[in-house]
C-alpha cells in the first residue's frame, strides 16, 4: 500500500513495528513525545531523559525509546517533505495500525510544526549529521594530513569524532570543490552554514 506521506512509496517494515509500540502509550504521551521531536527538528537539542521520564511507566528500554523517536521522526520529516496535509497524514496513520487518538495527536502537531520543519530540512538539505568541528595535523614523518571531525548524532545530541588520512593534493582538491558547490548554493538563494577555515 502507498502512503503520500512516504512519498507515494510503502511504509518501511521497521516503521511499521515502531507504530505498534506506540500504540501502546496513551494518546497524550504521543502527542507530548511528537512535540519533544519536532522541537528538535526545529534546531532544539533534544533530551533524552526528559524523553525516558515520559515513558518510565511503560518500561520501555533506552534502546526502544531510540527508536520511537526515530519513528517519529521519520513520520514528521516525511510528512514536511512530501506536503502532506494534516487531514491525509491523520487518515495515512490510522492505516498503518495507529489508533484515532493518536493518530491525531500526531497530524495536529505536524500541522504545527510543519513551516519550521520544512525550512531547517531546506537548511540542512546537504548534511547527513551536522559537522561541528573540524581540527587536522600533519603526520610526523610522511606527506599525509590526519583529519578529525566531530559529528553531532541526531536525536542522541552528541558528538562522535571520526578520523581519517587524506594526502594534501586530494585535500585541496576537496576543498576546491567544497567552495564550487557553496558559491552555487549561495548564488542560489539556499542558506548554508558551510565554512571553510582557509588553506592547509
Amino acid at each position: 500500500m502507498k502512503f503520500r506521506f512516504c512519498g507515494d512509496q510503502d511504509c518501511p517494515d521497521w516503521f511499521l513495528t515502531q507504530m505498534a509500540t506506540l500504540s501502546r502509550l496513551s494518546s497524550v504521551k504521543a502527542k507530548l513525545l511528537t512535540q519533544h521531536v519536532a522541537r528538535h527538528l526545529t534546531g532544539e537539542a533534544i533530551d533524552l531523559e526528559k524523553s525516558n521520564s515520559l515513558l518510565a511507566d511503560s518500561k520501555l528500554p533506552e534502546s526502544d525509546v531510540r527508536s520511537l523517536l526515530g519513528s517519529i521522526q521519520f513520520v514528521l520529516t516525511s510528512a514536511s517533505r512530501f506536503s502532506t496535509g494534516e487531514d491525509h497524514l491523520r487518515a495515512e496513520l490510522q492505516q498503518v495500525g495507529l489508533p484515532r487518538e493518536h493518530a491525531t495527536a500526531l497530524a495536529k502537531v505536524h500541522h504545527d510544526y510543519a513551516d519550521s520543519i520544512r525550512k531547517h530540512l531546506i537548511r540542512d538539505s546537504l548534511m547527513r549529521n551536522k559537522l561541528e568541528d573540524v581540527s587536522w595535523r600533519k603526520i610526523d614523518g610522511s606527506q599525509l594530513i590526519e583529519l578529525t571531525l566531530q559529528i553531532n548524532e541526531g536525536l542522541t545530541s552528541k558528538n562522535s569524532g571520526v578520523s581519517m588520512t587524506v594526502d594534501p593534493a586530494k585535500l585541496q582538491n576537496l576543498l576546491y570543490d567544497m567552495e564550487k558547490v557553496r558559491s552555487l548554493i549561495a548564488k542560489h538563494g539556499l542558506a548554508t552554514n558551510v565554512e571553510t577555515q582557509g588553506d592547509i
